[in-house]
């Protein structure tokens, strides 16, 4: 279930782990987040900092519906190619009706000319006239690069690499590590470098070095509210 509710209970914020700032005024104003991951210092123990991208991808999408179902959101004219929003890699989010509403995303299962799939209901959420934005997910590749330009330890298998951990209430926790070529599933070895980091998505790194490690993560700031669920269990929100 990716669909996201509003949260009816404080959060501790990740913002003071990451400085945020804005450049232009635009549509999607563009920025820039600062990340600092925390070393072992003088500590025998392995050091985990939680992090997140917090910027977004661009707007590939802006527009009004003008049909929804629980498994499909339909849109004027045909802006869209046949298959152009490849299944989990995009998500759609309401933009509009207010606290109780807006904010509302799931993931995109495929798409046609003027129409998306929805993996969840958006219904609740969403009438015609109700307006959305469909962005591209951010990936391990895109916030850490593909050739870890983050600058986290490298190795041949998590035991002798920093390592990134997905945690989702309800799941086995996700592992990912860059081998020195590409980001690798911590458990299966397969390449991890286009795994979703989804909005509202926490993530643990863990450091093998005694330095701290600061990397600069560009993307777009998204105005307006996104919603974020509190699962039973331990829970990482940005």
């Amino acid at each position: 279930m990716k669909m996201k509710f509003p949260l009816l209970v404080g959060l501790a914020s990740l913002a003071a782990l990451v400085g945020v700032q804005a450049q232009s005024a635009v549509t999607d104003p563009v920025g820039y987040i600062t990340v600092n991951v925390e070393g072992q210092g003088s500590t025998t123990l392995n050091t985990f900092s939680a992090i997140a991208p917090t910027l977004v991808g661009k707007t590939e999408f802006a527009g009004a519906i003008t049909a929804i179902t629980a498994t499909t959101i339909s849109v004027g004219g045909a802006p869209f190619t046949a298959s152009q929003f490849a299944a989990g890699a995009f998500w759609v989010e309401i933009t509009s009706g207010g606290v109780t509403k807006e904010g509302a995303w799931t993931n995109i299962s495929g798409n046609g000319t003027n129409s998306i799939g929805t993996a969840d209901s958006l219904v609740p959420f969403a009438a015609v006239g109700s307006t959305i934005k469909v962005r591209k997910h951010v990936t391990v590749a895109d916030f850490f690069g593909a050739t870890n330009t983050a600058g986290l330890r490298t190795g041949a298998d998590p035991g002798l690499s920093d390592t990134v951990t997905f945690v989702e209430p309800g799941s086995a926790p996700v592992t990912v590590f860059h081998n020195g070529t590409n980001w690798v599933d911590g458990d299966t070895f397969e390449s991890a470098n286009n795994k979703p980091i989804e909005p509202g998505q926490g993530l643990l790194v863990t450091r093998t070095l005694a330095s701290d490690k600061a990397f600069v993560f560009t993307g777009y700031v998204q105005t307006g509210q996104t919603m974020s669920a509190v699962r039973t269990g331990a829970n990482v929100i940005p």
